[in-house]
Parts: C-alpha cells; sequence; structure tokens
C-alpha cells in the first residue's frame, strides 16, 4: 500500500512509520520538522520504498500531489508544545486548524 504520514518524524508519527515499513508499504513522510526531528526516521530514509518531504501540510500543491497517489493518510501533522504555541500562536492555529481542513 502506499501510504502517506503527515508528521511522520514525531515520536508516534516516527514508530508508526517503521512499523509500515517493516509491515512492507510505500511511506512518504510530510514534516516540517518544527517539533519533530529528522532523526526519528533516519532508519527510514535509507530504505528504498521511503520518501520523505521537509515541508509543510500546508503545501497545497505538495500535499494535491501526495493525496492523490496514496492508499491511505494518517494525519498526524500538528503544532504542539506548550512552548512552541505560545511563541507561534498564528502559525500554530494555521497549522493545526487550515492543514487539517485541506
Amino acid at each position: 500500500m502506499n501510504i502517506l504520514v503527515t508528521g511522520g518524524a514525531g515520536f508516534i508519527g516516527s514508530h508508526l512509520v517503521r512499523a509500515l515499513i517493516d509491515r512492507g508499504d510505500q511511506v512518504t513522510v510530510v514534516d516540517n520538522l518544527a517539533t519533530g526531528r529528522k532523526e526519528n526516521i533516519q532508519p527510514a530514509l535509507s530504505k528504498p520504498h521511503f520518501k520523505f518531504f521537509e515541508d509543510s501540510i500546508l503545501n497545497e500543491k505538495l500535499m494535491n500531489e501526495l493525496v492523490s497517489s496514496c492508499d491511505e493518510i494518517y494525519h498526524l501533522a500538528a503544532a504542539v508544545g506548550v512552548k512552541y504555541i505560545l511563541e507561534n500562536p498564528f502559525l500554530s492555529l494555521t497549522t493545526n486548524i487550515s492543514g487539517t481542513e485541506m
């Protein structure tokens, strides 16, 4: 299956990505690394059935392309963490609301 995981470099997302790859799925991750870490998906980066886009879920062109070619979507992208949200209130709201809306 061709699976898209938004927020796939986060703690939960990276564990899901690992399980999906181990299952044999083609996995694509979109994460802007605002709160996720590339180190979390480091083992997956060398896998032939894995693609990583360091980008925002607000990139409508990219998301339309990826969504149109996938079988399943796990939407885990979100602005999280009290400090991050307090420091970036508008971006947090935009990501959490508009990013899901698209």
